[in-house]
């Protein structure tokens, strides 16, 4: 076992609050698109069970972006 400090999923959380940031000040490109759904991806992927509520949210907030954006 590996083990995560939680640099891995700041990154996401970080990388997920750029995205939001973009689409507060009115972008709803594909590129926003794409960039919500490699975050829904990564925060899928991360499979630490201590931190799984923190990956929940991410991915529902990854997936209202991913479904305006349509």
């Amino acid at each position: 076992m590996e083990w995560d400090n939680g640099k891995n999923l700041a990154g996401i959380i970080i990388d997920l609050e750029n995205v939001e940031q973009r689409f507060s000040a009115g972008e709803r490109s594909e590129s926003l698109k794409q960039a919500a759904q490699r975050i829904y991806n990564r925060a899928a992927r991360h499979n630490d069970s201590a931190q799984s509520n923190w990956c929940r949210e991410i991915i529902e907030r990854a997936q209202k972006l991913i479904n305006v954006c349509q």
